[in-house]
């Protein structure tokens, strides 16, 4: 691999794994769908997080690698020390000597800083800095415009709660800092921009998340090489509704489980704990599923086996507390599967009141919302699907990725 001076080249930090194909988690698919077909005189070193089965390849126009083998949180560095700011800090030191000496291998210069959040800003802003180079900072979720009370909702002890409080003071004062020192900000919704453009020193543009959505039509058994799979277990149960993403409290999981769903309803739990869950809503979900009639899990789902997925429920449940933008209800909208969400922050920027059924994160209007779908006609939920086609349709990868080309070519 060999860049010639035709060739820039551009960092980008983000905390998340990027794997060679489909990931749970938007962060992720974002950067995997912005670098795919980009113009052939950009080539990015993308530092990422430890997953999946290696933490190291090269692609087409691109190398993906690991700066260490830790979370930013990296609760062992000090032994008996669990001071969050303490640990972040020290992680964000070692990635910015790890990652110079990285690049120096390829003799390598970035002429472009492409920070992903918070969590890589105190790296991204001293490598930045260092390269004498300009900053564009990309918001996929951020602490100051996020709806938080819920992360001190369940009863937890004294350490758990300062720890939190000290990690949100700590992301706030990096985020102020990020948005100052950025050339451009980019965000993933326009509800973002109108809680974060105030605090912005330079240029601010909305830029949307995507969909390739020929990946979403059904095809027939032969062409997928045989029948798909069966994902419910209670076939005595006419509907199935489909939870697919992280088991975090930020995602309503935890009152999605609270529900007393009616006995002619199955939920299908999709996901991991690797990627952003929590520890008690993942041990809750197999509980429910080794347990409780009417609850099955699945683990994680990608490529054609979630599209299978999507055509095999009757509707997608997504009752979100905050959604920067919400990948997964554009996606349902793409299957022609109709969706309950809840509407909320970047949702709201997209989605019609015709394209779904309102499902706000409490048992009752969980509840609410699922009578609602039973009683619907066959003509309403089609005439919701069609309304949601449309939807999806405007919003593309293709679409995103010119964006970005647009503002790179502007920085460098």
């Amino acid at each position: 691999m060999q860049n010639t001076k035709y060739i820039r080249d551009v960092l980008i930090l983000m905390d998340d794994f990027l794997p060679k194909e489909e990931s749970m988690g938007g962060l992720a698919e974002h950067i995997r769908h912005l670098i795919s077909g980009f113009d052939d005189s950009y080539f990015f070193y993308i530092a990422g997080k430890s997953g999946g089965d290696t933490e190291y390849y090269v692609g087409e126009n691109y190398v993906y690698f690991v700066p260490d083998e830790t979370d930013f949180i990296i609760n062992n560095t000090i032994p008996n020390d669990n001071d969050v700011m303490k640990q972040l800090i020290l992680d964000q030191t070692s990635k910015i000597q790890f990652i110079i000496k990285f690049l120096s291998g390829y003799d390598v210069e970035p002429e472009l800083i492409h920070i992903c959040d918070w969590s890589t800003a105190i790296a991204g802003v001293e490598l930045a800095n260092y390269y004498n180079v300009p900053i564009l900072s990309a918001f996929h979720l951020s602490m100051t415009a996020h709806s938080k009370p819920y992360i001190f909702g369940r009863e937890i002890t004294r350490e758990e709660f300062v720890d939190k409080y000290d990690l949100f003071s700590m992301a706030f004062t990096i985020e102020d800092v990020m948005m100052q020192k950025s050339n451009i900000v980019t965000v993933v919704s326009e509800n973002y921009k109108k809680k974060l453009s105030h605090k912005i020193k330079n240029d601010c543009v909305v830029i949307h998340n995507g969909i390739n959505i020929d990946d979403f039509k059904v095809k027939t058994t032969s062409e997928r090489g045989g029948t798909h799979d069966v994902w419910g277990r209670y076939d005595d149960r006419p509907i199935k509704m489909l939870y697919i993403g992280r088991f975090s409290d930020q995602k309503g999981v935890g009152e999605l489980f609270s529900t007393n769903i009616p006995s002619d309803v199955e939920i299908i739990m999709a996901g991991d704990d690797e990627n952003g869950g929590e520890d008690h809503l993942y041990d809750m979900v197999h509980f429910l599923d080794e347990s409780v009639d009417g609850w099955t899990y699945v683990g994680k789902v990608s490529g054609e086996s979630k599209v299978d997925l999507f055509d095999y429920v009757d509707a997608i449940i997504m009752p979100s507390k905050h959604e920067p933008f919400g990948i997964v209800a554009l996606e349902a909208l793409a299957s022609k599967t109709p969706l309950l969400c809840s509407g909320v922050n970047g949702l709201n920027n997209f989605l019609t009141k015709d394209s779904y059924i309102s499902c706000s994160a409490s048992p009752y209007y969980i509840l609410k919302a699922i009578e609602k779908f039973k009683n619907m006609t066959s003509e309403e939920k089609r005439n919701m699907v069609v309304n949601g086609m449309i939807i999806a349709k405007k919003h593309t990868w293709k679409s995103c990725r010119n964006k970005y080309l647009e503002l790179y070519n502007k920085l460098i």
